[in-house]
């Protein structure tokens, strides 16, 4: 209740089926115990058709990174009345939401994505809304060294682009790492963030790549020791808050 509502937003990191067929909803709802269905409005994605486990469902896969805004969140308990008149079970939640970008195409040269691109690619329950314009979207990724930044973006690159304990000389300007997966997405690092001098270099250069035209997707990579945040994490996080116009951004705490 506190992350599904109305107002925030959904992260699929992995690519994700959904039915095109609404005559398929209700044996979503159906089962007992908790569960959530999420319907989305103007989805993006490519039809499955006879790779689909369900074809009768007429599946639609979501690419990876998509972000979902959510209109609306209903959660049906016990005294909800529509449970009370028996037209829905107990435990049910709805996450009515609409689809604000549709996600990275990062299953670039597997045999999977060389198999759907013989398919169209649709927008379902279209109203002309979305993020379907070709624009370039950027993944940025903010850490100290040894944080895991590296290995995560190199998995989003399918291939290794980005090294991992990579310093700034002195002196020499900074500059993000970049490495451009293909025309509609780009990947971003933070290179050598060793002292408080660099972390505001660094704010500095993602202030410039803002202005630049494009999708940004920011997140934090930090570190957890015993259960608390690394300092040194926390702090650069602060100090780029404070000195980039930063306004949206995912955290993700790596182990």
């Amino acid at each position: 209740e506190t992350l599904c509502r109305a107002g925030a937003s959904i992260l699929l990191y992995a690519p994700t089926a959904f039915t095109s067929d609404p005559r398929a909803l209700p044996e979503f709802k159906e089962p007992g115990a908790e569960r959530t269905v999420t319907c989305i409005r103007d989805g993006i994605g490519y039809r499955l058709g006879p790779f689909s486990v369900y074809p009768e469902e007429n599946e639609v896969m979501v690419e990876p990174i998509a972000e979902l805004f959510i209109e609306r969140a209903e959660a049906f308990t016990a005294d909800h009345p529509r449970v009370s008149m028996q037209e829905v079970k107990e435990g049910l939640h709805e996450l009515h939401t609409a689809m604000k970008t549709p996600g990275f195409e990062l299953l670039a040269g597997s045999p999977v994505k060389r198999k759907l691109r013989e398919r169209e690619k649709v927008r379902v329950n279209s109203s002309g809304a979305g993020n379907a314009n070709g624009s370039v979207q950027y993944v940025l990724m903010v850490g100290n060294p040894g944080a895991g930044k590296s290995t995560l973006l190199n998995s989003l690159a399918n291939k290794v682009v980005f090294h991992s304990g990579c310093s700034i000389a002195s002196g020499l300007m900074y500059k993000l790492d970049k490495h451009q997966v293909h025309e509609s997405l780009v990947l971003l690092d933070t290179p050598g963030l060793e002292d408080e001098r660099k972390r505001r270099q660094a704010a500095e250069a993602i202030t410039e790549a803002l202005k630049q035209s494009g999708h940004y997707r920011i997140f934090f990579v930090i570190q957890e020791h015993q259960g608390r945040l690394v300092p040194a994490d926390k702090a650069t996080m602060r100090i780029v808050l404070e000195t980039a116009p930063i306004t949206s951004f995912g955290i993700i705490i790596n182990q």
